[in-house]
């Protein structure tokens, strides 16, 4: 999908004179030989929808750890194919957040409901995804033209979120004849939905990444959060090196910190992204929503079975029986 979080690497550049970087411990001796490659490659190159200004905790750091090697940070999508490199920090992540050594589960983070505080009563505020059905297809007036969601069209975290309530949720089909009934208005971007449920001009939001909407409603008195009590999807940002990756050893450096206990920690506290360890004490961990939801958070499992909707006849299959029960629930 557009949104994971994908690594590639880029044109060699001139080793700069520095201080040799130290192996970090726990990894094989033989590591010292891929840092020391690596700074001869002189720089790794990141594609990533995470934006420049909420990585740079961790480019920083990086550059501290490894100064001999320089960070280009791109804001876009690549598409190349996975580069097979079993990193040394694998055994610290959860089973479903591994693809054949080739593809790395990186942060843990919540699709929730989202609603504004003023505007909803207490007694409205959906728990389950059946409330939620419930609520938008009995309250029609009142939410006409205030539900909103991703644009699944156009947002691969948006489109892969309801792919996955097919599996957990039977009547999922109501939530989409509500949206109908609703006139719900559909975003690219989580930004648009938070800014207009706070404001008060929409009023409910479905399936917003719950990493960027807690962090938010810590600040914002209008924001209320829930996460589904019948069960919570939850994301992880993906992590590869492409195969024709030109500095693979520059890579491999840049992987395994992101996937470190130190690169963990900051992305579950600087970057404000939940980590994805369970060794890391950071304000937003896994193990923190783990114990807060029980057993029915359900993480998308980095594997083959998230890419099948690539294929264009199965994507507009679903996107095509989608849009025929919302428009039929619009007939209400």
């Amino acid at each position: 999908m557009k949104t994971w979080l994908k690594t590639a690497i880029g044109a060699l550049a001139l080793v700069p004179a520095a201080a040799i970087a130290q192996v970090p411990a726990g990894y094989p001796a033989d590591y010292a030989q891929t840092i020391a490659a690596a700074k001869k490659e002189g720089k790794v190159v990141i594609y990533s929808a995470l934006d420049t200004k909420a990585a740079s905790p961790l480019i920083k750091d990086f550059s501290a750890l490894y100064p001999d090697v320089k960070v280009e940070y791109n804001d876009m999508n690549s598409t190349e194919l996975y580069n097979r490199f079993k990193s040394p920090e694998v055994a610290k992540l959860p089973g479903w957040a591994v693809y054949k050594n080739q593809a790395y589960g990186t942060t843990y983070e919540p699709a929730v409901f989202i609603y504004n505080k003023r505007l909803v009563t207490a007694d409205e505020v959906p728990a389950d995804h059946a409330a939620f059905a419930k609520l938008i297809n009995t309250k029609v007036d009142k939410f006409k033209g205030k539900v909103t969601t991703y644009d699944i069209e156009k947002s691969g975290v948006g489109f892969m979120f309801v792919v996955q309530d097919t599996k957990y949720f039977p009547a999922m089909k109501d939530i989409e004849r509500g949206f109908g009934a609703t006139s719900y208005r559909v975003y690219s971007s989580t930004g648009n939905m938070l800014e207009k449920v706070s404001s008060g001009e929409h009023l409910l939001g479905y399936n917003v990444l719950g990493s960027y909407a807690l962090v938010r409603a810590k600040k914002d008195p209008n924001l209320g959060v829930q996460l589904p009590k019948d069960y919570t999807l939850v994301l992880s940002r993906v992590m590869f090196i492409g195969k024709s990756a030109k500095n693979p050893n520059a890579a491999k450096l840049w992987v395994d910190y992101i996937l470190s206990q130190r690169g963990q920690k900051l992305i579950g506290s600087d970057v404000e992204l939940f980590s994805i360890r369970d060794d890391v004490d950071a304000e937003y961990t896994a193990a923190k929503l783990n114990k807060q939801m029980g057993g029915t958070v359900k993480p998308i499992p980095v594997s083959a079975e998230i890419t099948e909707y690539l294929d264009s006849k199965k994507r507009l299959e679903f996107l095509g029986a989608w849009k025929a029960t919302v428009t039929a629930g619009g007939g209400k």
